[in-house]
């Protein structure tokens, strides 16, 4: 999912401030840019800026451009590694930079808290020690002016002795050149191949016509000489070793003061941005209103100027959770989201706003969808489904006091289907405590916003004699897409336009009609659906006088027969001959038991239905095999049929 950062373009804006930097601290606190976590933190920054921006009007100087690069150098200090002389003696340009920074807030709320006093005396070692341009002055310590003194005597002596020897070899002819030269260290001579010199070879020249020989006469004086060149290298480490050493003793205090100058430069840079950008330090709102006054998005305001950016104005009531923008295309609805978008990002970054006055709410997170998604090729996957993807997660993760910002919200599927399952959306995320700012070219989803009591509709707005965008916001209305007008101000032709309008008016004509009969047909099923509703009770009081009724007569019948019966076997006990009358008492006896099953098939209902056993089906008096149940409904089969019928109409088989 894009980041809410890259759908507002806020690195770009980040870009804006970086141009502001000029020292290596300030560009690395703006790399730790981040949100604050809280409304008291955004104040307490919003606070320094004022008092910052007070400080430049009154003239003090903030000199960030003599700040030296140390990260590099801070690290190696920190870890105690050997770090050049050039790199020693940026430490001391920092502590006195920040002398400057440290005098200069001074009896502020922005005041330094290290007093630099602590910092002087490594910063008069260093200086005593090392030159600017990095080398150690030769005076830095006894041993080494002894060194430095005792090697110049040294090289004049040998580069005396070489000027003697160089006389003599030229008017013997033993030279290719005159000159004394350094091979390795050491002064030689450019002596001719062909001939025999006493001393030490030193090397070749490309042709192997000249060799480069140290006269046996200078060796001893050369050796002394390279003898001094290392004491003085070790005596330049030591130098350097004890003062990295120092630097490492203060790391903790030299890091803190160079974030804390970054972080100086970067409420200059806020105090810049909000200078040239025409901003100004939002405002919290106490009620959850916001009001915004001449607001424009900065990005705008680099590319096109002051003058040629419309201003953003509304306010917009606490009770309203929702927003949702229409009107034309191109009219300034995507740069509206991103214009209140960047303000509220700003306002987490502590950094002032592109407008004249900007009363906003806190809020925690800010979420954002739709902002120019394409297909994914590569997961075959459309720019619909990727948006739903969007929306899933800003729906698991957005909750109270979090803004949602939807750009052209389900715009690429059926209008109804979307509008219906935007505003769903919608509401859902309104109930989860977020606010949602979203725009749509989608009619129905306007009506359904119109119609609930904590949304809002606006639209931006369109001059019906230019046929052009205003770009200005209207609460409280309704936009039009003027797909048309558009259109015929973009180039296609008038006879096009024209026929365009005559399908709309017929689609229009259509849909009318179409409404009309939907109602009908509403209104019919409507009437159908009472009448039948009232049927159904009808017949379920009938049915219950009916079975009472029934059930009366036939029980009645049946005692009659059971004292038939009674009497038909005492008679049977005194008689002889009694096969006739006792196949008689079988038949009456067997109608009996029939007449007894009728009446009380539906007397004892299945209170814990089983699958696999049989029941009988009221109110139809067939039994059938329960082969499932689901939800209220039961599934039986008789034969090779499957019926649905309600669980409560099963009733034991006795």
């Amino acid at each position: 999912m894009k980041s809410v950062e890259d759908s507002l373009e806020f690195n770009l804006i980040k870009k804006i401030l970086g141009s502001y930097l000029l020292s290596e601290p300030g560009k690395n606190s703006l790399g730790r840019l981040a949100p604050l976590s809280s409304r008291d933190k955004i104040k307490e920054v919003y606070g320094r800026i004022r008092e910052f921006a007070e400080l430049k009007k009154r003239g003090v100087q903030f000199p960030f451009g003599d700040i030296p690069p140390l990260l590099t150098s801070l690290e190696k200090v920190r870890a105690g590694a050997s770090i050049t002389t050039k790199e020693i003696f940026n430490f001391s340009i920092f502590i006195s930079t920040y002398e400057k920074f440290y005098f200069a807030l001074l009896d502020t709320s922005l005041a330094l808290p290290h007093d630099p006093h602590i910092l002087r005396g490594i910063k008069r070692e260093i200086t005593k020690k090392i030159m600017p341009d990095g080398e150690i002055r030769d005076d830095a310590t006894p041993e080494l002016m002894k060194y430095r003194s005792l090697k110049k005597s040294l090289r004049n002596q040998i580069i005396n002795r070489m000027n003697e020897l160089m006389e003599l070899y030229a008017k013997k002819g033993f030279l290719r050149d005159r000159l004394v030269t350094i091979v390795n260290g050491r002064f030689v001579l450019p002596v001719a191949t062909h001939v025999r010199v006493n001393g030490v070879v030193h090397g070749f020249s490309n042709t192997r016509e000249t060799v480069y020989i140290e006269p046996m006469e200078t060796i001893d004086i050369q050796n002394k000489y390279i003898q001094v060149i290392d004491a003085e290298k070790d005596e330049i480490e030591r130098i350097k070793r004890e003062l990295v050493e120092r630097l490492h003793e203060l790391y903790p205090v030299l890091q803190e003061i160079y974030d804390l100058l970054g972080e100086l430069e970067m409420l200059n840079a806020r105090v810049e941005f909000m200078a040239d950008f025409y901003g100004s330090i939002p405002v919290f709102s106490e009620t959850g209103d916001i009001k915004v006054r001449n607001a424009r998005h900065p990005l705008l305001l680099k590319a096109r100027g002051f003058s040629k950016v419309v201003p953003l104005n509304f306010e917009l009531p606490s009770k309203y959770r929702v927003l949702l923008v229409s009107g034309p295309n191109a009219g300034g609805k995507t740069v509206f989201l991103k214009t209140i978008g960047v303000i509220f990002m700003l306002m987490k970054y502590a950094i002032p706003v592109p407008a004249e006055y900007a009363e906003i709410p806190y809020v925690n997170n800010i979420f954002a969808g739709g902002f120019e998604d394409e297909q994914d090729i590569l997961e075959g996957e459309s720019s619909f489904t990727s948006l739903l993807r969007q929306i899933r997660e800003i729906l698991d993760k957005a909750g109270k006091d979090d803004l949602v910002l939807l750009d052209e919200f389900l715009a690429s599927t059926d209008p109804r289907e979307g509008a219906a399952l935007a505003f769903v959306i919608i509401k859902k995320l309104m109930e989860q405590g977020a606010r949602v700012f979203a725009n749509t070219h989608l009619s129905p989803l306007k009506i359904f916003i119109e119609k609930h009591p904590l949304m809002l509709n606006a639209q931006m707005g369109f001059d019906p004699v230019t046929n052009k965008p205003t770009y200005q916001l209207e609460i409280g209305k309704i936009g039009e897409s003027h797909a048309l007008d558009i259109a015929k101000n973009a180039g296609i032709p008038v006879e096009l336009i024209d026929e365009a309008k005559s399908y709309l008016e017929g689609i229009d004509r259509e849909m009318a009609e179409l409404t009309r009969r939907l109602k009908e047909k509403e209104r019919e099923l409507q009437e159908l659906i009472r009448e039948v509703r009232e049927k159904e009770k009808y017949i379920k009081v009938q049915e219950a006088r009916i079975t009472k009724e029934s059930k009366r007569k036939i029980r009645a019948i049946v005692d009659a027969r059971e004292r038939e019966i009674r009497e038909l076997i005492k008679t049977l006990d005194k008689e002889v001959k009694k096969e006739a009358k006792l196949r008689r008492a079988r038949e009456i006896k067997k109608t009996l038991e029939n007449i007894r099953q009728e009446v009380d098939i539906f007397d004892k209902k299945a209170e814990h239905p089983v699958i696999g056993k049989t029941y009988r089906i009221k109110p139809f008096g067939f039994t059938a095999a329960l082969v499932d149940i689901k939800d209220d409904k039961a599934y039986v089969k008789i034969g090779k049929t499957k019926l649905e019928v309600p669980v409560d109409s099963l009733y034991e088989v006795t």
